[in-house]
């Protein structure tokens, strides 16, 4: 009787087998792990990276595109206050006043002489004007404005003036006539804090 049975195996058979199995291994090895740097935005699908895939700090502003974040993007938490931002925490002033009922507009009009003809009929020398809208007693100034009459005048600024007030200036750059400016203060009653 004849045993069948499995004989062992040769060295060379041996040898083969592992060079074989180290080759394949090797090549699977390639395609399971890419090098770095060889996977770029055509080989990811859609929505296939995600914020736990990336690693803390790793995206800078240089890395976002201009004008693609959203407000929903940003903690606003962590956000430092604007420089002049510390400005509006005097815009209080109306929130104590109580209510619209107690703003009160103030108004102030001049008029502006006519600007002054030079040799330069293109370039006249301006008539300066200046008006000061001032507040009642007891009242703050919170804001201002001016305004001009269309032609041939322009702004050349507009601010408070103290407590109480608010100034603005104008030229007058036409030669025929003379036009108005007038200056607008909002004002709100003076409330002690607290």
């Amino acid at each position: 009787m004849t045993r069948h049975g499995f004989r062992r195996p040769s060295p060379s058979m041996v040898v083969s087998l592992t060079a074989l199995v180290v080759a394949m291994g090797g090549t699977s090895y390639a395609v399971v792990k890419p090098s770095p740097h060889s996977v770029g935005s055509k080989q990811l699908k859609k929505n296939a990276v995600a914020g736990k895939h990336i690693k803390s700090n790793a995206v800078t502003s240089a890395d976002v595109k201009n004008e693609s974040l959203t407000a929903q993007d940003i903690n606003e938490a962590t956000l430092a206050q604007v420089p002049l931002a510390a400005r509006a925490a005097t815009a209080d002033l109306v929130a104590r006043a109580g209510g619209v009922d107690r703003v009160f507009y103030r108004v102030s009009t001049v008029g502006v002489g006519p600007a002054t003809p030079t040799s330069d009929v293109n370039n006249p020398q301006s008539t300066l004007g200046v008006a000061t809208a001032r507040c009642d007693a007891g009242q703050l100034v919170v804001g201002g404005g001016v305004s001009v009459d269309p032609e041939n005048m322009s702004v050349i600024d507009s601010y408070p003036d103290g407590a109480a007030a608010w100034t603005g200036h104008a030229n007058n750059d036409d030669i025929t006539a003379g036009h108005n400016l007038t200056v607008y203060a909002i004002c709100v009653p003076a409330s002690s804090p607290g």
